[in-house]
């Protein structure tokens, strides 16, 4: 399966081929104002409470003593003060996405027009295509963004952590599902480098320059020399994009 990354050719763009890497971003950083964002339903219990807190905040004391103090008290507060308890588990895992999770965005649709616009500036960048299976080590943590009508208001769970911060940052709302997006996820932000096999195709927008292509193809091919270059052009009578091999 093809997976694509649309570009916009900037100083970071030259770099980042040149060095065979993508950047994976803080979603605070993304177009939602709710990316990662989704409700959380705070109606626990005391066991509830008691049973996060005590597995996830054990290892951050130095004595037993201290522990036990700190977290009778938390346990007791939060059980009764429902404004506080809302605001403890929001600032939890926005704290937890802010210091654990980096993402670089992929989509399923070669043809997207918005994605053109936007993230290849208005069909002056380009879009890459990559075959996750070329480095599986690379993208084993690719996660496909699920979309709805309604934002699910999620359990917390200790037990289920893990999962329920996956379905933070692989939930959307409808409006964004023209996007068809895949999410490929690092813990830290910053840049990573890829199998240059993986990248197998690289797609020209309909209003590139000329000195940017020539440059792309020769950098590339030092990359890959399989690589398959395409031009996007507009097919007037159909209204619709259509492809070039070059």
């Amino acid at each position: 399966m093809t997976i694509y990354k649309y570009q916009t050719i900037d100083k970071y763009f030259w770099s980042n081929l040149i060095k065979r890497q993508l950047w994976f971003s803080s979603p605070k950083t993304f177009d939602d104002d709710f990316d990662s964002l989704l409700p959380i339903d705070t109606n626990m219990s005391k066991g509830e409470i008691e049973s996060f807190l005590r597995l996830s905040w054990q290892l951050n004391f130095k004595t037993q003593i201290g522990f036990d103090i700190a977290f009778g008290r938390a346990v007791d507060e939060l059980a009764i003060n429902h404004d506080m308890r809302r605001d403890f588990f929001y600032g939890l895992i926005d704290n937890h996405v802010d210091e654990n999770i980096a993402i670089t965005c992929f989509s399923n649709d070669l043809m997207n027009r918005t994605l053109w616009g936007k993230y290849a500036d208005k069909g002056t960048g380009v879009c890459f295509g990559f075959e996750p299976i070329f480095d599986e080590e690379y993208f084993k943590n690719l996660e496909i963004v699920s979309y709805t009508e309604n934002l699910p208001r999620v359990r917390m769970d200790i037990n289920t952590f893990d999962e329920r911060i996956k379905e933070f940052v692989t939930t959307k709302h409808a409006q964004w599902s023209n996007q068809g997006e895949t999410r490929l996820f690092r813990k830290k932000v910053g840049a990573y480098s890829y199998n240059p096999l993986s990248l197998t195709r690289i797609i020209f927008g309909t209003r590139i320059s000329k000195q940017h292509k020539d440059r792309i193809i020769s950098i590339g091919l030092m990359t890959n020399s399989e690589i398959e270059f395409s031009q996007l052009e507009r097919d007037r009578e159909n209204g619709e994009y259509k492809l070039t091999t070059i």
